[in-house]
């Protein structure tokens, strides 16, 4: 099982929306665990 864990933060919700969503497209991964934080 491959599992990524993107970490940092994102200006807004639908960015960390986006970034969660491209973890999901890349081959072969198997879950995403959310650790983004939003900070304006």
């Amino acid at each position: 099982m491959s599992v990524v864990t993107p970490l940092g933060s994102v200006p807004s919700k639908q960015e960390r929306q986006l970034a969660e969503d491209d973890a999901w497209h890349v081959f072969g991964v198997d879950g995403v665990l959310k650790r983004l934080d939003v900070r304006p």
